[in-house]
């Protein structure tokens, strides 16, 4: 199951991009754009303590 925070309807967890971006093959570009969507329309970054901050961060270099 995954985990995430729900807050406003939105669920607020990296594992749903990750799961979509090696399910459908997204390549770089269009993953970096995605997650740069997340932060700024949804305001959320993974905290630190996050399990899957260091994909978060390799994808958005």
């Amino acid at each position: 199951m995954l985990q995430a925070r729900r807050c406003n309807g939105f669920i607020h967890s990296c594992r749903p991009a990750r799961y979509w971006s090696e399910e459908k093959k997204i390549d770089a570009a269009q993953l970096k754009n995605t997650l740069s969507a997340i932060r700024i329309k949804g305001r959320y970054i993974p905290p630190r303590n996050h399990p899957l901050l260091s994909w978060w961060e390799n994808a958005m270099e």
